[in-house]
Parts: C-alpha cells; sequence; structure tokens
C-alpha cells in the first residue's frame, strides 16, 4: 500500500471519529492517566526476511477528555532471520495522539497516530498509526484488542503489531456532588383550604408511620437523601422517591437497594386496594430513543421485583418511561446523573388514612 493511500485511510478514519464522538462515553474519563500494558504478534516487513516474534510492551497516556488523549508506549521483540535463525532483537517506541469514538455502550473504539523510533535490523524513524477497541469492565479496568503498524520512511518497510492489552486507568477527579436543585412554586388558595390540606396532611403521616419501615422519612430537599428512600405528599397522593442507584445504560437492581422497594411493597400489602404507577427515568447521556427505552426498563424491573418478591399482582402496578424528563441533579456532574438515574412510585394515600 502507499503512503499516499495509508494517510488517506487515517483521515477517513479520523474524520467518521469526530463523526460519532458526539455521543456519551461509558465513563467518564476525563482528567485521568492510565497504563496499558500489550502482549501479541509482531510481523516484520517482508523485505527483513524475518519470521514474526511474540511482542509485549508497556505505555503510559493521559485522557484530555473523554474523546482525546495522549500517549507513549514502547513494545519489545526478537524475531528470526529466515536465512540464518539468528535472534534479532529490537524496539518501537511511539507517542502518539488517540482519538476515542465515545458511545453510550462499555464498548469503546479508538484511532491513534503518531510517530517514534523502530528498531530492528538499524533504528529509524517510523509512522505509527492504528485502530482498536475497549472493553470498559469498570471506570478503572478495561480489556482490548488493537492493530497497529510502524512505517518506516527509509525502505518504505511497514511492520505490523497486533496487540491485546488490559489498562488500568487512575488519577479521575472525585465527583462533585450536585447542590440539590430547589425549585419555586406559587399556589393561590384560600386560606381555609390551605388549613384542610394540611391538616389531611398531618393525618395521613400519622396513619403511614406504622406502615412505612425504620428508616423511611419525610424528604427535605435532597429527595434521594437516605438509604431506603423518602416520601412527598401531594393533596391525596404519596410519591415514594425510591433511593436506587442504577449503574449507566443498566436498568438490573442492586441487592444494596432492595429496602425502599420492599418498604413500597409493605405498603400495598397493607392497603390491597391501592394501584401505584411506577415512573422510570434516566440520565441525559446517550440518544433520547435509548434513554426512553432504558427508563421504562428500569421501571419494569422494579414492577418485576414486586411482583416476585412481594407477591403484588402486576395488575396493581403500572409502568411508565419519563426518559431524561424532571432530573432532580444537574446532569454535567457524575454524582448528579447518578441521582437522575431513578425510580419513582406514585401511590394514591387510602381516604380512610385521610378522612374528609
Amino acid at each position: 500500500m502507499k503512503m499516499k493511500h495509508r494517510l488517506s485511510l487515517i483521515s477517513l478514519a479520523c474524520l467518521a471519529s469526530v463523526q460519532l464522538a458526539h455521543a456519551a462515553p461509558r465513563y467518564d474519563q476525563t482528567g485521568s492517566f492510565y497504563v496499558p500494558v500489550s502482549i501479541g504478534q509482531y510481523f516484520p516487513a517482508s523485505s527483513l526476511n524475518e519470521r514474526s516474534s511474540i511482542t509485549a510492551g508497556i505505555g503510559i497516556g493521559y485522557n484530555i477528555n473523554n474523546y482525546f488523549a495522549v500517549q507513549t508506549n514502547i513494545f519489545g521483540f526478537a524475531p528470526t532471520n529466515r536465512t540464518t535463525n539468528n535472534y534479532v532483537t529490537g524496539y518501537n517506541w511511539d507517542l502518539e495522539g488517540r482519538l476515542n469514538l465515545a458511545n453510550p455502550s462499555p464498548f469503546m473504539p479508538y484511532v491513534v497516530l503518531g510517530a517514534g523510533a523502530l528498531k530492528n535490523v538499524n533504528s529509524q524513524v517510523a509512522l505509527d498509526y492504528g485502530v482498536g477497541v475497549d472493553y470498559l469492565v469498570s471506570q478503572h479496568v478495561s480489556f482490548g484488542v488493537s492493530w497497529r503498524q510502524a512505517y518506516q520512511f527509509v525502505g518504505s518497510e511497514a511492520n505490523n503489531f497486533a496487540l491485546a492489552n488490559v489498562t488500568w486507568s487512575f488519577g479521575q477527579p472525585a465527583p462533585v456532588a450536585a447542590a440539590p436543585v430547589v425549585t419555586s412554586t406559587v399556589v393561590v388558595v384560600a386560606p381555609t383550604m390551605a388549613q384542610r390540606q394540611q391538616v389531611m396532611l398531618q393525618r395521613a403521616q400519622v396513619a403511614l408511620k406504622p406502615i412505612l419501615p425504620n428508616g423511611v422519612y419525610m424528604c427535605k430537599g435532597n429527595i434521594a437523601g437516605n438509604e431506603a428512600g423518602c416520601v412527598t405528599f401531594a393533596g391525596n397522593v404519596m410519591t415514594m422517591h425510591l433511593n436506587i442507584r442504577f449503574m449507566q445504560n443498566k436498568s438490573m437492581i442492586q441487592n444494596q437497594y432492595n429496602t425502599p422497594i420492599q418498604s413500597l411493597g409493605s405498603f400495598m400489602h397493607a392497603y390491597p386496594n391501592t394501584k401505584v404507577t411506577l415512573y422510570g427515568f434516566a440520565s441525559s447521556e446517550g440518544p433520547q430513543g435509548f434513554n426512553q427505552k432504558l427508563s421504562l426498563q428500569r421501571a419494569t424491573q422494579v414492577k418485576s421485583y414486586l411482583v416476585k418478591t412481594s407477591g403484588i399482582s402486576a395488575s396493581r402496578i403500572q409502568v411508565v418511561g419519563m426518559g431524561t424528563k424532571d432530573p432532580i441533579a444537574s446532569n454535567k456532574t457524575a454524582m448528579g446523573r447518578s441521582l437522575n438515574r431513578r425510580v419513582e412510585a406514585e401511590v394514591p394515600v387510602p381516604a380512610q388514612l385521610v378522612g374528609q
């Protein structure tokens, strides 16, 4: 392949990356360092008359943001000469820029482009470029595969590397807790009506106290403020803000968040004529259509838990996906996005509790 054609392919790959880079990443890597450790196969240029060999390497990089990074790597190898069968030890060192094709899934495709030095029979300046994909197991660990080529201008020799790697990330800034969202609502009512609603609210709270387990309180400020969730009242409707932290792009309920769902199940058992509407929510990452479907899946997971574990009839539970509507915290921070991934349960308060 001619050098002009190689550069054309690299340019097209970079252009495609820029077009796709508007999607949100699986984890926020801004400001973090990472160390990739690689092992694979080195394929010397055919003109060198050498057999391929195992190669291993290590590097270090820095994520400027979720899309752009700079990194340096060094790989060692020892191919044998086809004629003499003697080993030829060498290395490839590079300094590269990396462009991530950020997207909502744990897979992170990327392209790299840079320059360095490759020593085999002799040492020469080389142009480095390649493609790869990492799978993010967690915010700090990923596994991946890549292909890269070191092109030596002298002799037009193209040396290829096929690699598998494990990468450790560290140094991510600690997430900043989102400030409580304060809303202001002006309600114009007659004084006698306001007094009547306050009495009804107090009666409901007193009557509900023996039903809601210990740890469930009236909401104050941040509605996701305690382990078991908290409740608010609006007229004859109770909303239980279930303190469930969903993982990004996931609808599975982790075991540590079962308590608020069990609280809701206890209430529905105590009042078998009540029905509940579960509203699922998503944070702002990713396409709107994907988030709409994901929010509905989260509400459906809570419904399934109530049916299977608490024995609540499915006919008493309605699910609604709200997508990214009505955030309770800023989507600009990791903590705020975590709070916005939630489920709320809206239950009519039984008339016998609030009186007339």
